[in-house]
């Protein structure tokens, strides 16, 4: 089951509020979409996969697996990043 278009781009801003407002600066996809759409794609890793890679997009936020979990992604700054 793929999340509707707007469900995604609401899963994309509460990770970056998420990695802003919280002072983490990291955020876990999967949590992010639990809270978003719901324990019904708790498990919807292809799902994970697609909201890391836009998050990536730009080089401004970076990517990595959670120790231990080889299907979720943590999302945080590029510290690479700049803007020109």
């Amino acid at each position: 089951m793929d999340l509707a278009s707007v469900e995604f781009n609401k899963v994309l801003e509460e990770i970056k509020e998420h990695i802003k407002l919280e002072n983490k600066h990291t955020c876990r996809v999967g949590w992010a979409v639990v809270k978003i759409a719901g324990q019904k794609f708790e498990k919807s890793y292809h799902n994970f996969d697609k909201i890391a890679n836009a998050m990536i997009e730009s080089g401004e936020y970076a990517k990595e697996r959670p120790s231990g979990n080889e299907k979720d992604w943590n999302i945080f700054k590029n510290p690479q990043y700049k803007l020109t």
